[in-house]
C-alpha cells in the first residue's frame, strides 16, 4: 500500500487481493490508520464483487443484434453472447442506462 500527500488529500493506492486490481481512494484525512484503511478496501471490495456480477450485468445491457433486427433482454442469452469466443458481426451491447 503506498500513500501520498496531494495538498489536503490523501491518496492512498491499493491492490485488491481477489480481483487483481488497482484501487485509489482519496481521503480528506491527513492521517488514517491502517485498520480504516483496511476496512474501507474491505467495503469497496464488497460492493464492486455485489455490484459486478452478471446478474446486475444483464440487467443494466442489452444486446442489439442487427443481424435480425432484435432487442435481446434474456439474461442466458446476454451472458451466452458476453462469453463467447466467437463475437458476430452487427451485434451490439447497449447500456440501458
Amino acid at each position: 500500500m503506498d500513500a501520498q500527500q496531494k495538498k489536503d488529500w490523501l491518496v492512498i493506492n491499493c491492490i485488491m487481493n481477489r480481483q487483481n486490481r488497482d484501487l485509489i481512494i482519496l481521503r480528506k484525512d491527513a492521517l488514517p490508520n491502517q485498520q480504516t484503511i483496511d476496512q474501507e478496501v474491505a467495503s469497496l471490495n464488497l460492493l464492486l464483487q455485489e455490484v459486478e456480477s452478471s446478474s446486475h450485468f444483464c440487467d443494466s445491457f442489452e444486446l442489439i443484434d442487427l443481424n435480425k433486427f432484435k432487442v435481446i433482454k434474456k439474461t442466458h442469452i446476454l451472458s451466452m453472447a458476453v462469453k463467447s469466443n466467437k463475437k458476430k458481426p452487427f451485434e451490439f451491447l447497449i447500456n440501458c442506462n
